[in-house]
């Protein structure tokens, strides 16, 4: 007996295939009901699949701003769009009788909900719209699934359709959406697959990372919207006000939550700052920070413990540099711990994470490509990336500059608005009068304010200029 769930993402059905769609040249995409509503937080784990599967929502969301880290400028990003034109979708199909088997789950095979057969589409669809969305859909090649079934893939955009046949794209477009919308209804009388209805802590903080950084590569405010509700979500439900749960399962919390838990979420909330700011995150965050190192840290030799301290674990406590299929908790806990530290200027941050890749550095000059989380973030620890704190009292022109860095600047960038007494570290001395102020600081040290974008680009060049002999130092791609 065993539970089973599926994550949709971007509209295409089933987790295992999730990722094979992504080479697929033009637009991917499948019958999706566009009133699919966001359940915060509610991501599941097929129970079915190899564990690896279970990061490729971090993963996908990652791949499309490669291109950022590239230094490709935003435009060239197009491509990416028109990849991931579906919306990001988490479909979750409960059942409330328990545990089903999965051959009663699946009467015509595992997986036989997501995917369709041709003499299905053909009894469905009128002939209208029928020869133009198999055209679309590439139902004229061979079956991807099992060779005997397709997952359904968009093989022709709108315009490579409307050039065959003449019509405008806006009305295949439409078609198009009504013959999915008739396939999503036929598809919703089928049997649901089953689901484990647990909401992981360390899952969940890996997609709202993706969420925000795909979110900010992709001017897509609901992807933000939606990992703001898993974060407060967490906050609210798994977060005791001084130790973290792994588990959120029936309105209960279970398990003390593991390293993994807290380096993922501490990270995804320093991402999620960058995109935007809320002074009670910050709080947070710092309390994470704080937790994370009194829970796991190893105060005599250094790194972090996978158990918390108040935890008893037979014979020993294991510490994991090595990547599994999702990154190294210590690999994240050091990248997420350096953002905070050089952020707020608290120094026992930074330290930790010293410390910490200090112990890893046997092993990583042992088996790199173990520990490959572990590489950029020795990067990061050598040659800090610059960050920008913007603070003033015009909140429009506060916001312009922000959206101006962020174009055509490879900083972390935080906009913090007027600075306040209560928050924490050195933030409540970004003080400025002025309707906007912004600080380029590298590490823990800060140039002087810029309180225009001129002067701005002055500092940036000016930390831009200041790059060693061996290529370490800032980085800052400086627009065309």
């Amino acid at each position: 007996m065993v539970n089973h769930a599926v994550l949709s993402i971007l509209g295409i059905p089933g987790l295992g295939q999730l990722v094979d769609h992504v080479h697929v040249p033009g637009e991917t995409a499948c019958p999706t009901d566009s009133t699919h509503r966001w359940q915060a937080a509610k991501v599941h784990a097929d129970a079915n699949r190899d564990a690896a599967f279970l990061s490729r929502p971090y993963h996908l969301l990652h791949l499309i701003f490669v291109t950022q880290v590239a230094g490709v400028q935003p435009q060239a990003v197009h491509p990416a769009r028109r990849a991931f034109k579906g919306q990001l979708v988490v479909e979750v199909y409960v059942c409330d009788e328990g545990d089903v088997d999965l051959l009663f789950d699946f009467p015509h095979g595992l997986g036989s909900f997501h995917v369709w057969h041709k003499d299905e589409i053909n009894e469905l669809l009128a002939e209208s719209s029928r020869q133009l969305f198999c055209r679309s859909y590439g139902l004229a090649q061979a079956p991807n699934f099992e060779g005997k079934a397709w997952h359904l893939v968009r093989r022709l955009s709108a315009g490579e359709l409307a050039k065959a046949s003449g019509d405008s794209e806006q009305a295949i477009e439409q078609a198009l959406e009504e013959a999915r919308s008739v396939l999503v209804s036929a598809r919703e009388k089928r049997v649901h697959p089953t689901l484990d209805g647990k909401r992981l802590t360390s899952w969940n903080a890996l997609l709202t990372e993706g969420l925000v950084r795909a979110g900010l590569a992709l001017d897509r405010d609901d992807w933000l919207e939606s990992a703001d509700q898993i974060i407060e979500f967490i906050h609210r439900e798994s977060w005791d006000g001084e130790r973290l749960f792994a588990v959120y399962y029936a309105g209960e919390v279970r398990f003390a939550a593991y390293l993994d838990d807290y380096a993922w979420l501490l990270n995804a909330i320093m991402f999620f700052l960058q995109a935007r700011w809320k002074d009670q995150y910050l709080r947070f965050a710092t309390r994470l920070g704080d937790a994370l190192l009194a829970r796991f840290q190893d105060p005599e030799h250094g790194g972090f413990f996978f158990s918390d301290a108040a935890v008893e674990v037979p014979i020993a406590r294991s510490m994991i540099f090595q990547d599994d299929a999702t990154p190294a908790g210590n690999a994240i806990a050091v990248s997420a711990l350096q953002k905070l530290g050089a952020l707020t200027g608290e120094l026992h941050y930074t330290k930790a994470a010293q410390r910490c890749l200090a112990r890893s550095m046997d092993l990583l000059g042992q088996s790199p490509l173990a520990c490959t989380s572990l590489l950029p973030v020795l990067q990061e620890s050598v040659n800090p990336r610059p960050h920008i704190i913007i603070s003033g009292t015009d909140v429009q022109q506060c916001e312009a500059l922000k959206q101006w860095v962020n174009t055509g600047y490879q900083v972390d960038c935080y906009l913090i608005g007027q600075a306040q007494d209560s928050l924490p570290g050195i933030l409540s001395q970004y003080l400025s009068c002025e309707p906007v102020t912004a600080w380029v600081c590298h590490g823990m040290r800060c140039m002087p304010p810029a309180e225009s974008r001129e002067a701005l680009k002055q500092r940036l060049e000016e930390t831009n200029g200041s790059r060693h002999q061996d290529g370490t130092g800032p980085r800052i791609r400086l627009p065309g």
